[in-house]
């Protein structure tokens, strides 16, 4: 599903930068702010991205972040699952 048929993102804060002391995996602490598209609710979201690198590439990416804040923000389940109908019809 895309986010961007219930949220408009407003923009992401600057990154908190973690490295392990070998160098291989490096944790990014973010934020974003945006609204729901239909209901005007604040979607305030914290991320945690943890990316693992070997001879300079990613070899592993993983996101964290709360999935009630976007529920919420979208007007609840029901509208969320709407959204994620329409987009399954069109595709």
């Amino acid at each position: 599903m895309r986010l961007s048929r219930v949220i408009s993102i407003d923009g992401f804060s600057s990154a908190r930068v973690l490295r392990a002391t070998d160098g291989g995996v490096t944790v990014l602490e973010f934020t974003c702010t945006g609204r729901g598209l239909q209901t005007g609710e604040p979607y305030d979201q914290t991320y945690i991205s943890v990316i693992t690198t070997q001879d300079g590439r990613i070899t592993h990416y993983t996101d964290y972040w709360n999935p009630l804040v976007a529920l919420r923000a979208a007007g609840g389940e029901v509208a969320l699952s709407t959204a994620m109908s329409a987009e399954v019809q069109h595709a």
